[in-house]
């Protein structure tokens, strides 16, 4: 069966979490004799090209990047387009894929409406914040009907049961770990080196993370995957912005202890896998999804503003309980069981995965999943 992955610009323009799930999936369909594609539709203007065109040199450099069939269609810009026009444009690009079925990773429901109208049974995965919060409005949920519809965590499961009065099945996050996984430290080692942030921005806890570094003046601290405009400022002088380039891999082979303080309503907790894969401890909120892959207890937050993250009396709190956390986990001890815990708990991660993608291969049958 030929599988396509389908998005509109700027989903897959820099690669992102959810490129890094749709990758793995990929993988894992093609080892099961599936055929794979990644289309992408974006609209004609300078700065998406170039993007395109750099993913494009990145993928011919190194097939780990991005090892499946690529293309995009490019389309005028908004201004010029009408949306309804769009629907012609899925469907020949569907035509010229002979797709089978269609993955649309944003979980975007019209894109998804304009799919299956191709002829195409077409699933959505509900994977970030702004899906959840769309589960609200009527005619976003109308758009829904007579699509496939997964959710990346029980978390989000259980929001979508509660606004489309069913369950989506699970199409849980996989971890690739040839690209993540680095060289192994001992305990006396890692002590040595930072504590770390994947994403800094302020809704992720980069406010919490900031008050955590300043409670730790003699420890060093490390942050990557964010924009300048994303990280609260200033910053402790003992935090350092690795940037937005450095390979992950690099990146957990650098660190002592992962946190993850997010404020808002995280779908999954991709980074806590990869991490725990890497021998590295890790302390996060209970927010969303992230208790569900997390070893070690959740850090409450007590939420009682719409944006917890502009809160400062909040996000001083939680700074207090990561600092905390922080403290005990270090411990000779207490950091080598929490070793062990954490890399169990990716295996066990790693295996929901692979039941998921059984899942799918249930749904490709034309079967109904278990939700």
């Amino acid at each position: 069966m030929h599988v396509t992955i389908l998005a509109i610009h700027p989903f897959y323009v820099v690669p992102s979490g959810m490129d890094a799930h749709m990758r793995w999936l990929a993988d894992q369909l093609v080892a099961r004799g599936h055929q794979v594609s990644f289309h992408i539709i974006a609209h004609k203007q300078p700065a998406i090209e170039t993007g395109l065109m750099r993913l494009q040199a990145l993928r011919d450099k190194d097939k780990r990047v991005h090892g499946h069939p690529m293309g995009w269609t490019m389309v005028p810009p908004p201004e010029h387009f009408p949306p309804l026009l769009f629907k012609g444009v899925v469907k020949r690009a569907l035509e010229a894929l002979e797709a089978d079925f269609v993955i649309v990773p944003s979980g975007d429901a019209i894109l998804g409406q304009l799919c299956r109208q191709a002829g195409v049974r077409t699933m959505v995965i509900g994977c970030h914040d702004a899906w959840i919060h769309a589960l609200t409005d009527p005619i976003f949920k109308e758009n829904l009907e007579g699509l496939e519809v997964a959710a990346v965590s029980e978390a989000v499961a259980r929001v979508a049961e509660q606004e489309l009065g069913f369950a989506p099945w699970l199409l849980i996050n996989g971890v690739d770990e040839e690209r993540v996984v680095g060289r192994l430290r001992t305990y006396e080692k890692r002590m040595e080196l930072p504590i770390g942030m994947v994403n800094c921005a302020r809704r992720k806890g980069g406010g919490v993370f900031a008050d955590v570094a300043a409670s730790f003046p003699t420890l060093s601290f490390a942050t990557t995957g964010s924009t300048a405009s994303e990280i609260p400022v200033p910053m402790p002088t003992n935090v350092t912005d690795v940037g937005h380039k450095v390979a992950m891999r690099a990146f957990y082979g650098s660190l002592q202890l992962l946190v993850v303080p997010s404020l808002w309503f995280e779908a999954w907790g991709r980074v806590v896998t990869e991490a725990q894969l890497n021998g590295i401890p890790v302390i996060g909120t209970d927010r969303g999804g992230l208790p569900e892959v997390l070893s070690e207890p959740a850090i409450p937050v007590r939420q009682w503003a719409l944006e917890p993250w502009k809160d400062p009396v909040i996000t001083a709190g939680v700074a207090r309980r990561f600092a905390d956390a922080i403290a005990r986990v270090r411990e000779p001890d207490a950091y080598r069981d929490a070793v062990v815990r954490g890399f169990e708990k990716a295996q066990q991660t790693q295996a929901r995965a692979i039941a998921s993608v059984d899942q799918l291969e249930v749904v490709l049958r034309g079967d109904a999943p278990e939700a």
